[in-house]
């Protein structure tokens, strides 16, 4: 049986985070995946990353100036496998996130 799987992470970044880094960054994990990458940058350093994967799962990576990193993503598989691939995707985008901001990266529920 098919199922849709959605999740949306909110972080919160303790100092003051260099967008095009943070993007930089995460962009080896969604490649990863083998999910294709489409980038928008606005004049006050928001960055908006789409990535779709041929199954149909996608992700966006919203990045703000003043250290909000917000990720949305939905996946449309098997029951186990969508649920995998996010809980994959996110362990990967926490870990790499504490990684950049030198661990004061907080969760926001």
């Amino acid at each position: 049986m098919a199922a849709a799987w959605h999740s949306t992470l909110d972080f919160m970044l303790g100092a003051k985070p260099d967008g095009e880094t943070i993007l930089k960054g995460l962009q080896s994990i969604f490649r990863e995946e083998g999910m294709a990458e489409s980038v928008h940058t606005w004049q006050d350093h928001v960055y908006l990353a789409t990535y779709t994967n041929k199954n149909g799962s996608f992700a966006n990576l919203r990045i703000y100036p003043h250290g909000s990193v917000s990720l949305d993503l939905q996946s449309y598989n098997s029951d186990a496998q969508g649920k995998e691939e996010i809980n994959s995707i996110w362990n990967k985008v926490e870990e790499r996130l504490k990684a950049l901001s030198q661990d004061s990266t907080g969760q926001v529920k």
